[in-house]
């Protein structure tokens, strides 16, 4: 039996439902690009995909990356500016990016390049185009200082926005966005309306809205917590109010600096934090994963995150870009959770997942804090081969054998392995 194909083993023996505790049954298989892989500097800043499965990345030096699942290329925009934003309709990617904006389209030789909208402006008194959002088949370009929409291959100003105005949000097909003096406007017909309460939100910086309910938003703000916005009463609540059940939620979205996030199209919600990594949780209150530096993802500064057509997930990291397979029913488990060595077997017995290693065996628990963590079974000859359920004859009951070189070990949780057989010959395989 080859080492591959027993991980193989191992992450589908995992394929259990997820429950409350973060990171129960491990984390979701990863892949991370570094700057070398996709031969572009390492921040980036936006991730879309467009009808072909074809992945754009916004880049801080080095435009646009797309990338076909094998081969990286680099698209260049007018000004050479960092590209903010992403959004993809009807086969064209819109970008955002510094004092310019526009979207791709293939030349006749078929290659995509960038083509710029603002030579339909009289001037440019706009700086980042930090969010894009498809609405109504119109294409909302929205900056500090103003909003453009784009339809029909026409450009027009829909709102300048006021001091103190910064991130836009999409919620329940509306746009809003945030106003540090007064709190939450939303856009209506091309005007813009206070939303009721949000008042609320005065002196509180915004930088996440999604949809928590069918009438309610989720709220996020920086250093002032995280609040459940009531649309039809204009009342706000913190998340930590919802019940004991958020504790935890609340308590780790309090310590992470939350700068973008999306609601998965399986309800759940994912988030981009600047310290804490990538944040997957439902609206429950369980914290589903959190992936970081400590399991597998390169860094801790997530900037921006995308959920693809096939719902996994792409990262635009302060370092890099990284995919999690979130959609996928196969998680890892390895020595960031205290399993060690070569994996020989893999059994489980009464619902508990045991492993056999050139280094010894073991049985997966969880901590105090409901984290998993191997922990090593204490047997003389470290290097076991086998793990095998022994039915006894005429009985319904069942032993759990292990098979190193020169025994057999009958185990008895929480207490030493007792010796079953001892032999002279290699016994590496209980029948």
């Amino acid at each position: 039996m080859t080492r591959k194909f027993l991980f193989v083993l191992i992450i589908i023996i995992l394929n259990i439902p997820l429950i409350a505790q973060m990171n129960k049954n491990g984390i979701p298989l990863m892949k991370n690009y570094a700057p070398n892989d996709y031969g572009a500097s390492e921040q980036n800043w936006a991730i879309c995909e467009d009808n072909r499965g074809v992945i754009y990345v916004g880049n801080t030096e080095d435009g646009i990356l797309e990338f076909d699942g094998s081969t990286w290329k680099k698209i260049p925009i007018s000004n050479g500016s960092i590209v903010r934003s992403l959004a993809h309709l009807d086969g064209t990617v819109y970008v955002g990016g510094v004092e310019e904006f526009g979207y791709l389209a293939p030349d006749k030789q078929g290659r995509i390049h960038y083509n710029s909208l603002v030579n339909q402006l009289d001037t440019i008194d706009f700086k980042d185009v930090w969010k894009i959002y498809i609405l109504d088949r119109h294409v909302y370009f929205c900056c500090d200082e103003v909003i453009y929409s784009f339809e029909d291959k026409k450009l027009k100003n829909v709102y300048r926005n006021t001091d103190g105005s910064f991130l836009s949000f999409k919620v329940h097909d509306e746009i809003y966005w945030g106003h540090v003096y007064d709190g939450p406007y939303k856009l209506i017909n091309d005007s813009v309306e206070f939303i009721l309460g949000g008042e609320f939100y005065k002196e509180k910086d915004i930088f996440l809205m999604l949809p928590w309910s069918e009438n309610e938003i989720f709220i996020a703000t920086i250093g002032e917590g995280i609040f459940i916005y009531n649309k039809t009463t204009g009342l706000s609540k913190t998340l930590r109010s919802l019940g004991p059940q958020y504790k935890d939620l609340a308590n780790i979205l309090d310590d992470s600096q939350i700068y973008n996030g999306t609601q998965l199209s399986n309800g759940d919600y994912a988030l981009a934090t600047l310290n804490n990594g990538c944040l997957v949780f439902n609206s429950a209150g369980d914290i589903v994963y959190k992936l970081d530096k400590e399991n597998g993802l390169q860094d801790f500064v997530v900037i921006n995150l995308y959920e693809t057509l096939d719902g996994n997930l792409w990262m635009a990291l302060n370092k890099g870009i990284s995919y999690a397979e979130i959609s996928t029913p196969f998680t890892r488990l390895g020595n960031e959770y205290g399993l060690e060595g070569i994996i020989l077997d893999v059994k489980r017995y009464n619902d508990v997942l045991f492993v056999a290693t050139n280094i010894g065996a073991y049985f997966l628990d969880y901590n105090e804090n409901n984290l998993p963590i191997f922990k090593s079974i204490p047997i003389d000859n470290r290097l076991v081969w086998q793990i095998e359920e022994f039915k006894v004859p005429n009985s319904d009951e069942s032993k759990l054998l292990f098979a190193t070189d020169y025994h057999v070990r009958e185990y008895f949780h929480n207490k030493e392995p007792e010796l079953v057989s001892s032999i002279e010959y290699n016994c590496r395989i209980i029948y």
